[in-house]
């Protein structure tokens, strides 16, 4: 279960990272925190297991925030030579 929660976690992270500036992250990870800890308990998980899956959950928002940050720079760098060449054309700056 923990395994499946990190990368669905992981995911949301990065899809928020999109849209939102960074303190979408601290209700995100309230509201993981909270949903992953009450489904541990009441799946009858150790506390131990509770706490390092929810430890885990708030790493894998992180960590996919940060994953999405980069993709999406990386992604409209690689528009923006083109981007460039063409104004310059179209105002006649050469």
């Amino acid at each position: 279960m923990a395994l499946t929660t990190i990368g669905i976690f992981f995911s949301i992270g990065a899809a928020l990272s999109v849209r939102f500036k960074f303190l979408i992250l601290f209700p995100a990870i309230g509201l993981a925190v909270a949903g992953t800890a009450v489904v541990g308990i009441q799946h009858g998980d150790h506390v131990g297991a509770v706490m390092l899956t929810v430890a885990f959950t708030a790493a894998a928002l992180q960590v996919g925030y940060l994953f999405g940050l980069v993709t999406h720079a990386i992604i409209a760098s690689l528009g923006v030579p083109e981007r460039k060449a063409v104004m310059v054309e179209k105002l006649g700056l050469q």
